[in-house]
């Protein structure tokens, strides 16, 4: 994980930056034995024995992540007071699974080796990228005293996509899907406040909100 962060003081505004890096790999072995235990009914070698068969599914995991934000605001005195950004977001993700059974190929007589890789019942490989861009802005008027009416909107767009590749008996032989999908849209905001007294604050605030699909 790395992370910068600048900030820098104008006469009138304050510009500040924040970049963050990130890179994760995970590893992971589930037992996953009931699953060629309802495929197969047993294990090899054990035909009229105990229904038992090794089924360990790995998972592998690869990530690397960039993040980049800009903001410009204000800080000069009165009644207005604003402030604007942008940012971009990267994500580029690599996952696979698969799992290996000692002997299922020469039980099922080669059938894992013609619809896949030899004792793999299955196995997939996939790969993501996402990414999002943003520009936000946001003003607030003290129109009265401790009385404020702040409004600000976010315009967004995001693109991603996907690719992945499996294979194995469990999957029905070779097979490959795909995607992409983008989406453009503008979040707004609008909030009222009153400082009642120092210690309370009545608001009212309306805001429109957006997750990744």
């Amino acid at each position: 994980l790395y992370s910068l962060d600048i900030e820098y003081d104008f006469d009138t505004v304050t510009f500040a930056s924040s970049t963050g890096y990130t890179e994760r790999t995970t590893f992971d072995r589930q037992d996953t034995s009931i699953v060629p235990m309802l495929f197969f009914g047993t294990s090899p070698g054990q035909i009229g024995g105990p229904a038992q068969i090794a089924g360990p599914l790995d998972n592998d995991t690869e990530y690397e992540q960039f993040t980049q934000e800009f903001r410009l605001t204000s800080n000069h005195s009165g009644n207005l007071s604003w402030l604007v950004g942008a940012y971009y977001f990267d994500l580029d993700k690599k996952f696979s699974q698969g799992g290996t059974i000692p002997g299922l190929d020469d039980w099922l007589g080669g059938l894992t080796d013609l619809l896949g890789t030899p004792d793999v019942p299955f196995e997939s490989l996939t790969t993501q990228n996402l990414e999002q861009m943003a520009l936000f802005g946001e003003a607030t008027w003290e129109f009265a005293t401790d009385w404020m009416f702040t409004v600000g909107a976010r315009w967004f767009d995001v693109e991603q996509d996907f690719l992945q590749v499996a294979n194995g008996l469990i999957n029905g032989g070779p097979s490959t899907q795909g995607g992409e999908a983008s989406e453009t849209g503008v979040n707004p905001r609008f909030s009222l406040s009153h400082q009642a007294s120092e210690s309370t604050l009545f608001y009212a605030t309306a805001s429109k909100g957006y997750r990744v699909g």
